[in-house]
């Protein structure tokens, strides 16, 4: 099997819904991957079973991305798009239509609610949900003088901001026993009303926003308490549980939204959920001064990470997903024609 990729952002998407599963699929089933650079200069390889999986981009001009999956089928490929975030948020995708989605031969996504909003443009859609490639090393939890907060979103102030002040006054009550690390929300960093704060950013990656993987992770590590507030609206909802996921693995206790959470979430358990500013301090301030239920918690989540979110316990079934889609291709592409003539009659013919 090859599998090749083009990528419309590559800092953030690619590790986890590509590099990481792919990686793993070439040592357990000797799938061969590329990540392919121009849309127009694909190299067409002759393994048996070929895919092209595009991840946010898309083709401006319809008649290329009409044209460009019944070219690749002539080529013994199929042609997937991969999307985990609502396809509102980008308007290509809302500028063509929906093009790319109903102009490949199935659509790969994150979350059932994904799921859902690309179902209107395509009926092959496959849920593969996010997951931890490598288990980290138990951490060893103490009871610490100092604790370290974090914070890493982007566009979140619409979610963070009935809470800040409740972040400002456990803030001042606890002074130098809290320290807050900040990743990419420049606002957030802004309105933290305390001098044991440092903001993480890289100039190099979108003007400070954006840090590399290691740098994240490494903050992430160096945590104990991290903050995933979600506001309740369609794109959020949307939204996986990753960044829970990612804190269990490095043994940091996160105080969450019940927007895409509490789906994961264990309340009291593995996390906290809070649905009102009142119940965030009261739960943010019990991890601050029962140091013994946060310990419980991080092992509780790290736990359920490795029983339970483990990338090797689920790569089969992307394997075997794919297998079957290549064996009924024929089929698929039928269908992929049908939707293609229904999108020219209805936009592209006068």
């Amino acid at each position: 099997m090859l599998v090749q990729f083009l990528l419309g952002e590559k800092l953030v998407t690619p590790r986890v819904r590509f590099l990481e599963p792919l990686d793993l699929m070439n040592k357990l089933y000797n799938v061969t991957y590329e990540e392919v650079e121009n849309m127009g200069q694909i190299p067409l390889r002759a393994d048996t079973e070929r895919f092209l999986i595009r991840a946010r981009t898309w083709n401006s001009n319809p008649q290329v991305g009409i044209q460009m999956p019944k070219a690749l089928y002539e080529q013994n490929y199929l042609m997937l798009h991969e999307l985990d975030d609502h396809p509102d948020n980008w308007k290509g995708y809302t500028n063509i239509k929906g093009l790319d989605f109903l102009g490949s031969h199935a659509v790969t996504t994150s979350t059932e609610a994904m799921r859902d909003a690309l179902k209107e443009y395509n009926p092959y859609v496959k849920v593969f949900h996010n997951q931890i490639a490598t288990l980290l090393p138990q951490k060893v939890l103490t009871k610490k003088n100092t604790l370290r907060i974090f914070f890493g979103a982007l566009n979140r102030q619409d979610s963070w901001r009935d809470i800040m002040p409740v972040i400002n006054n456990l803030a001042a009550k606890y002074g130098e026993h809290l320290h807050f690390t900040v990743i990419s929300d420049k606002a957030f960093f802004s309105e933290l009303n305390t001098p044991h704060k440092e903001f993480i950013g890289d100039d190099n990656y979108y003007g400070g926003q954006i840090v590399p993987l290691n740098v994240y992770m490494n903050c992430l590590n160096n945590s104990d308490i991290a903050l995933l507030p979600l506001a309740d609206n369609k794109i959020n909802r949307c939204k996986s549980d990753l960044k829970f996921i990612e804190c269990a693995n490095a043994g940091v206790v996160a105080i969450c939204s019940p927007v895409v959470y509490e789906k994961t979430v264990r309340d009291g358990e593995t996390g906290f959920i809070y649905r009102y500013p009142r119940e965030f301090a009261e739960k943010f301030e019990t991890l601050i001064a029962n140091q013994e239920k946060r310990i419980d918690m991080a092992k509780n989540a790290y736990e359920y990470v490795k029983r339970e979110r483990l990338l090797k316990d689920h790569i089969e079934e992307r394997y075997e997903w794919m297998k079957e889609l290549y064996a009924k291709r024929e089929e698929v592409h039928k269908r992929l024609l049908l939707r293609l003539a229904k999108y020219e009659k209805k936009y592209l013919k006068k």
